[in-house]
């Protein structure tokens, strides 16, 4: 008796799990900092199935190769890291060798939750903080002369905002980064639109440049209306400037 397609694709939908379970149960110890059961993480996991698709029928094993030289480069220099990206090679491997040639866009996914953006975040953030405290606080000048700063506090006379780390944070630049390639993502698979590596590349960048004015815009906000943390007027401002100059944006 033959086997019908459908029969064909669950098992291969079982190897693919059982090939994906066995690779991290194995490298889980090496991998602990990585699993961060965090809003990105969560974020990640609901994204995946919408961004990731075949692009191609053609069986590929470029992740295959690429995940060797890192497990070499990984047995020299032991940065994790480098473990990291072999795993997530491995994964693409596995779903190529069995599918076909999967889209750009994982490549963008694996550098978004690395370590590079995590450190990167955190370096550059600190200094854009600092950065973005002063230019809101001499707009806000502009308006009442009350306003000053210090390092990364607005002062209005005695009282104290402090901008904290949440304003150019992980938490934002990786859900900006996610938001971009849902849209690209969408505008390819329904619009039919094309876009190149570079193109993504672009996208990227421009919403950075969009969070950066989102959290300017935030902290003016915040700070005019003196709205403080852990408040809902102060988590809705968040979502209003999130939406209205990152989101709609980069949509149109």
């Amino acid at each position: 008796m033959g086997v019908s397609v459908p029969q064909i694709m669950k098992k291969k939908w079982v190897l693919t799990l059982f090939l994906i379970g066995v690779l991290t149960l194995l490298s889980f110890s090496k991998l602990t900092f990585y699993f961060r059961f965090d809003l990105n993480f969560i974020l990640l996991v609901i994204i995946l199935p919408f961004v990731i698709y075949k692009e191609s029928p053609q069986k590929s094993y470029r992740y295959g190769i690429g995940a060797i030289g890192l497990l070499v480069l990984y047995n020299f220099f032991s940065f994790s890291t480098l473990f990291f990206f072999a795993y997530i090679c491995t994964l693409f491997f596995i779903f190529e060798s069995i599918y076909g040639k999967l889209n750009s866009i994982p490549l963008f996914l694996m550098v978004i939750v690395s370590p590079i953006i995590i450190f990167l975040t955190e370096v550059v953030g600190f200094e854009l903080r600092l950065t973005l405290t002063k230019v809101a606080a001499q707009l806000l000048h502009l308006v009442d002369s009350q306003y000053s700063y210090s390092g990364n506090i607005i002062l209005m006379g005695t009282k104290e905002f402090h901008v904290d780390p949440e304003c150019m944070g992980l938490k934002m630049v990786i859900l900006s980064f996610f938001t971009a390639l849902l849209f690209v993502t969408y505008f390819h698979r329904i619009k039919k639109i094309s876009y190149s590596f570079f193109a993504i590349l672009i996208i990227l960048g421009i919403t950075y440049v969009l969070d950066i004015l989102s959290n300017l815009f935030r902290i003016i906000l915040i700070t005019f209306l003196q709205s403080p943390p852990e408040t809902f007027s102060h988590n809705m401002i968040g979502i209003l400037c999130f939406v209205v100059y990152v989101a709609l944006p980069l949509w149109f």
